[in-house]
């Protein structure tokens, strides 16, 4: 059964957590310091007291999943963090099994997820490669219980939080493929359908889930100078096990003559250490402070040259026959020359 291969192969962790650069290696900070560290995760149910939607609908019944995965009843909805209730975010890859706040979970590195098995819909590797595009543009800040609905910056990061975790599961119980389209469920439940229609923030979780759809679609589409082929194999086994591999080939990004009948309105970076990146062209003539610049018909821009005063110096002409006479002492002193200096310095 799918779900059991896909259960030994990440040892039955209790809601495994992923390290972010596990997926991505984009900088991202991850949930542990360390490979072996362990730390305890911390469950935060949404609305808090408090919350003004308070008496919304945000849970859901007993649903079930593609490849035997559960979404259990509840009426919250949950996310998780890493080391104290406001820890960094934490994503569950296992929707279903049960998890309690003081849970101890041990780091693992990216190593770990490299032994993936197929869900039915994708393979092992596709599925690690989707979660991290997933997490590329999902929500990876920290989390808060005093996050309220009725607060507009609260309400997005609770959405785009919940919807980075359906997406995930989306991904694990297969209900996406290669190209992250999302497939039948075969008269399972639908991942999604654990945001009810009367949810408070059903239209934030939804229109960010469809932009994250988007992202990752466009990430994982495949070049028109490329083409994706596939090719099947039977084993000579009993069981007679079929297998489909997918290849990408493709030929040179463009060609010369390619470059050259290039619109115009395209242009081409080039930026070391990165892939080259083809954008629109900007026409500076429509930027808001193009008034600013000689093509704006203001006057060249002098290097060095102060334009604003940041201080003023003032002289004050100065009597010195109203000035008090001071009384001072007698003093005892005497003046060196340089070349008396430089003879008697020794006895100073």
């Amino acid at each position: 059964m799918v779900k059991t291969k896909f259960k030994k192969a990440v040892s039955l962790m209790l809601a495994a957590v992923m390290s972010l650069t596990a997926f991505m290696g984009i900088g991202a900070t991850t949930a542990f310091a360390a490979v072996g560290e362990k730390a305890d995760v911390y469950l935060v149910d949404y609305p808090r007291s408090g919350d003004t939607n308070n008496n919304g609908e945000w849970g859901h019944g007993n649903l079930n999943y593609m490849n035997g995965w559960r979404g259990l009843s509840t009426k919250y909805t949950g996310l998780r963090a890493m080391g104290s209730y406001s820890g960094n975010i934490a994503y569950c890859i296992e929707p279903g099994t049960g998890q309690r706040t003081g849970d101890t979970l041990t780091e693992k590195d990216e190593n770990f997820f490299s032994n993936i098995s197929p869900n039915g819909t994708i393979s092992g590797d596709d599925i690690r490669l989707l979660i991290g595009r997933i997490l590329q543009y999902g929500y990876r800040g920290g989390i808060s219980t005093s996050w309220k609905s009725q607060n507009e910056s609260d309400a997005n990061c609770i959405a785009h939080a919940y919807a980075t975790q359906i997406l995930i599961w989306e991904t694990i119980v297969g209900e996406r493929d290669a190209g992250f389209n999302h497939v039948s469920t075969g008269g399972y439940n639908a991942v999604l359908e654990c945001v009810s229609s009367a949810h408070p923030l059903r239209s934030k979780i939804l229109s960010y889930y469809n932009s994250m759809v988007t992202s990752v679609q466009n990430h994982t589409k495949v070049p028109s100078f490329c083409t994706r082929s596939s090719g099947s194999a039977k084993s000579t086994g009993r069981s007679g096990n079929y297998s489909t591999n997918y290849q990408i080939s493709g030929r040179e990004l463009l060609t010369p003559d390619e470059v050259r009948m290039l619109d115009n309105q395209y242009a081409i970076l080039f930026i070391r250490g990165e892939r080259p990146v083809m954008d629109f062209k900007y026409d500076i003539l429509k930027h808001p402070n193009v008034a600013l610049t000689t093509d704006g018909k203001a006057s060249a821009y002098k290097h060095g040259e102060v334009t604003i005063k940041h201080s003023s110096i003032s002289v004050l002409s100065i009597d010195p026959e109203e000035l008090p006479e001071e009384s001072y002492g007698e003093t005892n002193y005497e003046l060196l020359s340089d070349e008396d200096f430089e003879v008697n310095k020794n006895l100073y």
